[in-house]
Parts: structure tokens; sequence; C-alpha cells
């Protein structure tokens, strides 16, 4: 990250400019995140997921990406207008039915 904080902003790509964002959150209260493992590669996607997982804070987040869901302790599907709270076998059939 270091490295990265050195660099113009401009010469950064999407998914460096996301980790160094992530990365200066810190710890705070509750964080709301808007689908964190975008534009970022499998390596970078498991560092969020396992920062995710260390962190003391709790998170609001909002994503497409089924890995990432595996590290959250409730999950709630927003589908046809409504919300609705979901077991992890509910979210697999929901990918499977290619959404």
């Amino acid at each position: 990250m270091q490295a990265f904080s050195k660099m113009f902003p401009e010469k950064l790509s999407k998914g460096q400019k996301k980790l160094l964002s992530l990365a200066a959150l810190g710890s705070q209260g509750i964080v709301l995140l808007d689908e964190p493992t975008t534009w970022l590669d499998a390596e970078n996607k498991a560092r969020v997921c396992s920062w995710l997982n260390d962190s003391k804070s709790a998170f609001l987040v909002a994503t497409h990406d089924k890995k990432l869901l595996e590290y959250c302790d409730n999950v709630l599907l927003l589908e046809g207008g409504g919300l609705k709270e979901c077991s992890s076998t509910a979210i697999k059939r929901f990918f499977q039915a290619g959404h």
C-alpha cells in the first residue's frame, strides 16, 4: 500500500485506487462499501475478504461477488423491489439463476 500512496492518482489503476481507499478506512464504527472487490484481481479480492473478516468494524456491503458473501454474517437480498434475509443456499440459487 505504501508504494501506491506515493504515486500520482492518475497513474493508479482502478483496482489500486480501490485498495488504497479501503486501506484508508482504518477501523470505523459502521462502514458502507459499494462493490469493494470490483476491478480487483483474485489476490487482492482475497486481501479485501481477509480485511473484512479481521476488522472490528461493522459493514454494509453492496456486492455481486459470491465469494465476498461467504464472509458476511447476514445477507439481505434486494430483488423485485423487496428486501429479504437469505440463507447461503438461497444465495447460491440466486446466482445459479443468472442474477
